[in-house]
């Protein structure tokens, strides 16, 4: 008769697999919505959050900043989400898209931008 700690043995290897696979499904997602977004023309395309921290759970998503041209006017919320959308993600995505400009003003002002996404973010490129 295997023994308890064989068993959970074999959980805690079952879940790190597991866990293993969804950490590299959420890494070639974040590379393959990155070359979408320089192919729309974003300038610049940050992971951070769990993912680029290699700390992935079962209910961990992509957390992208995207810095592209476009027009203040659109609201934050909504801007692209059309080429987001188009892109038809596999996992859920936070994304927070800037221009230039606003990217300079806020990038080091805010405690956040800067520690979590400045310092500890991954810049993903167009490959």
């Amino acid at each position: 008769m295997p023994s308890e700690d064989a068993g959970i043995e074999r959980l805690v290897a079952a879940w790190k697999s597991r866990r293993g696979y969804r950490a590299q499904e959420l890494r070639e997602e974040a590379r393959r919505l990155a070359r979408g977004f320089y192919a729309a023309g974003a300038l610049q395309v940050i992971l951070f959050g769990s993912v680029a921290k290699g700390n992935v759970g079962s209910s961990s998503d992509l957390d992208l900043v995207v810095v592209a041209p476009l027009a203040r006017s659109e609201p934050f919320s909504r801007r692209f989400q059309d080429v987001l959308e188009q892109l038809h993600p596999t996992v859920p995505v936070d994304l927070w898209v800037y221009t230039p400009g606003e990217w300079e003003e806020v990038k080091d002002s805010r405690w956040f931008l800067r520690e979590e996404v400045r310092k500890k973010g991954v810049i993903l490129d167009a490959r």
